[in-house]
């Protein structure tokens, strides 16, 4: 057998072992195929003393074929039974096995060549690298049956800690608004929403009895899921039932079907007061009776705590401010006019302007340290017989035991002034102020749900002002001002379809170069094309935008509106820069990635933006609205300082601004015509040459006050004298005329 023979063999070997599924399999083909090609009566593959597999002459005579194997080592043939002499040979199979395996095969009557001894040994290291391959196989079949058994235990697992999460969670949501004593209402709330979650069921419902009329049961709490059949039935018989028979459990039948239910009783002081029922129609909830008793029981806690004399006066006085409540100030004020003299009652409704934005930047925290303080200030600023209560949220109201407008008015401005006051908390200077509205009982017949409206009528046309003209933020109650109040909430409701639905549009009134005249840039102002009002200007709308909380929407609305316009100039060959005046809502961290989207949609650099906004709101949002700034010039944006020395910030102050430009109130540019003091105007030049910033001049309408600003020194120049706001086409074609024919500035 030649060289060619012998590798011939082997290939063929390695073909035969190759689509075999497992070791067993591979070491049966091995040993076949050995047999034949060296015309072996035995060949069989063993480790150590065991039989892997074997092939014969008598395949089934284990006897015989061990006693072959047994002469493996004998030089010479051996005499077997029924065989005659039969020589024998092996080769050994190299793996990563524990045992010592061969390849073996006997030939009767003829012995082994040495070339066939020579391809013995190669179809035993064929084998070997075959059984190695076939165990990796296995193994990694094993692992993945293994990784796929793990992967549903784990999904399993994970299903099992969930439940359990939730379960735990709403345990000690439920302990914790117990131990902090928060209402009962919500208490319960929390409960029938925990409970519903953890439980399963349709419906979840708290029933206690009526502490006035303890033999009437009435719904404390009620929570449903989305779909579920209503069946009051049910509950009524649960509750029912429990309270008076102690059943738990039981089925009724209704119009849409069949409705089961389990109860567990609520005590308060050891006696049953009420029961907590689940209402079942799939029965999903059964066995779940445990876990049911265990809600039971937190009611049942937070019911005795409720029961307490504290919780008793927490039911009328609210708990952040220890002021009467609103459920108290209304019984308060409902006696206060009934035993009125002569009118002799006045009401104060009061709303905390910019407390929202100080919730968002700062955290409740330092929200309900305002509260707190507003509360101090109104019972300080107060007489005994009057009350202070809180409303709700940022509403509070004062009674006064009065029928003086003028003296209900000075009350009034004499809160307003003290609720200005900056409140300190942790390191953050607070400020608010208050709009009020002030009632006077005038006329018989008045009742307090009339005097309630009248006054917060009356707040409400204070809102109505924009910010910065608001005076005292005080405003005694009119007959027109039901009118216009109405007419204000129906413009709330407009104005947030108008947003969304494009109704906003935005003019363009250029900045101009004071010396020559050149077309420095634009400032961009909104407007609303209201289908039914028509053209509004700012300040028949930003201060509901402001109040109803649509600002931080409208201000996005124009940023990107102004953005896109700045983008289809620049694609027509017109570069301008266009300012866009921000709220102090405006100013918080999202903001940046506000504007980044609004530039990068339109193509532009941020240098294409200046971003406007008022000294008051620089001084009043501190330290946040510095952080959001220095991300906008990091943008490559300019902040310019709208209205700048209206407001009350120090030199030292605007020195640690990221400011790029001072723009001087339109209030101190009027009076450089009139012949009047401008040390104001060129202070605020040289102040703005002094730091490096720009001056722009506002609300320039005469030659004389352009000749007097730019005889100070003052750059820029924006106003009626060089064009007024202006649509959008109608600025393209200004601009381009302007480009190369510059503005008369004289």
């Amino acid at each position: 057998m030649d060289t060619g023979t012998l590798n011939l063999q082997l290939v063929e070997m390695l073909t035969v072992l190759a689509d075999a599924p497992d070791q067993r399999q591979r070491a049966l083909r091995a040993a076949r195929w050995t047999g034949e090609a060296l015309d072996a009566e035995i060949a069989a593959v063993v480790e150590d003393d065991r039989v892997l597999a074997g092939v014969g002459l008598r395949e089934t005579d284990t006897d015989l074929l061990a006693r072959a194997l047994a002469a493996v080592d004998l030089p010479e043939g051996t005499e077997l039974p029924a065989l005659g002499t039969v020589f024998v040979t092996a080769a050994a199979v190299p793996h990563d096995g524990g045992g010592r395996t061969r390849l073996i095969v006997a030939r009767v009557e003829e012995p082994f060549e040495a070339t066939e001894r020579l391809l013995l040994v190669g179809m035993g290291r064929l084998l070997g690298q075959a059984l190695v391959s076939a165990r990796a196989l296995e193994d990694e079949r094993a692992q993945r049956r293994r990784s796929d058994r793990l992967a549903a235990e784990r999904e399993e697992l994970l299903a099992t800690l969930r439940d359990r999460e939730v379960l735990l969670n709403t345990v000690l949501d439920l302990q914790r608004a117990i131990s902090h004593r928060l209402p009962l209402e919500e208490v319960l709330d929390l409960l029938g929403q925990g409970a519903l979650q953890v439980l399963g069921g349709d419906e979840v419902v708290v029933v206690l009895e009526d502490p006035l009329h303890p033999d009437q049961l009435q719904v404390g709490a009620r929570r449903s899921r989305v779909g579920a059949h209503d069946c009051p039935e049910a509950v009524d018989h649960g509750r029912q039932a429990v309270v008076a028979t102690g059943e738990v459990a039981g089925r009724h039948r209704t119009g849409t079907g069949e409705c089961s239910w389990r109860a567990a009783p609520v005590r308060a002081h050891d006696r049953v007061v009420g029961a907590l029922v689940l209402l079942d129609t799939d029965d999903r909830a059964h066995g779940r009776e445990q876990l049911l008793t265990a809600f039971t029981e937190h009611a049942s806690t937070a019911l005795n705590d409720s029961y307490t004399a504290t919780s008793l006066r927490e039911a009328f006085y609210d708990q952040l401010t220890r002021l009467p409540n609103r459920a108290l100030f209304l019984d308060r004020l409902d006696a206060a006019v009934a035993g009125a003299d002569d009118g002799d009652l006045a009401l104060l409704y009061l709303d905390l302007d910019g407390f929202k934005p100080i919730n968002d930047r700062y955290g409740h925290a330092a929200g309900d340290a305002v509260l707190q303080a507003t509360a101090a200030r109104l019972r300080d600023g107060l007489r005994e017989q009057d009350t202070a209560a809180r409303l709700g949220g940022d509403e509070f109201a004062v009674v006064l035991h009065t029928s003086d407008v003028d003296q209900a008015r000075a009350v009034a401005r004499r809160l307003a002034e003290r609720l200005r006051e900056p409140v300190e908390h942790h390191g953050h200077t607070l400020q608010v102020a208050a709009s009020i509205g002030v009632a006077v009982l005038g006329r018989e017949g008045t009742s307090a749900q009339t005097l309630v409206r009248d006054a917060d009528t009356a707040m409400y046309a204070v809102k109505a002002v924009p910010v910065g003209s608001r005076g005292t933020g005080v405003a005694v109650f009119e007959a027109a001002m039901q009118s216009r109040r109405a007419q204000r909430l129906e413009l709330e409701g407009d104005l947030a379809q108008g947003i969304d639905s494009g109704q906003l549009v935005v003019h363009y009134q250029p900045t101009v170069a004071l010396h020559d005249g050149a077309a420095i840039g634009c400032e961009a102002l909104v407007r609303w094309q209201h289908p039914r009002h028509g053209l509004l200007s700012p300040a028949e709308f930003i201060p509901v935008a402001e109040d109803s909380g649509l600002v931080c929407a409208l201000g996005e609305r124009v940023l990107r509106d102004v953005c896109d316009q700045l983008g289809q100039w620049r694609r027509e060959g017109l570069h301008v820069r266009a300012a866009v005046n921000l709220s102090a809502a405006q100013l918080r961290p999202q903001l940046v990635t506000e504007v980044l989207e609004a530039l990068d949609a339109a193509g532009l650099h941020g240098t294409a933006l200046t971003v406007e906004v008022t000294e008051t709101v620089l001084v009043s949002e501190g330290a946040t609205a510095v952080e959001v700034l220095q991300a906008l010039r990091g943008l490559g944006v300019e902040v310019a300082v709208d209205d700048f020395g209206t407001g009350y910030s120090s030199l030292s102050y605007l020195r640690r601004l990221p400011v790029d430009v001072l723009k001087i109130d339109r209030s101190f540019v009027s009076a450089l015509g009139q012949g009047q003091d401008t040390s104001l105007v060129r202070t605020i030049v040289d102040l703005a040459a002094a730091l490096n910033l720009r001056a722009v001049a506002e609300g320039v309408e005469t030659a004389a006050e352009a000749d007097a600003l730019r005889e100070m020194g003052c750059p820029v120049g924006q106003g009626y004298l060089f064009a007024r706001p202006l649509p959008a086409a109608a600025f393209a074609a200004w601009w381009a005329e302007h480009a190369h024919h510059p503005v008369p500035t004289a």
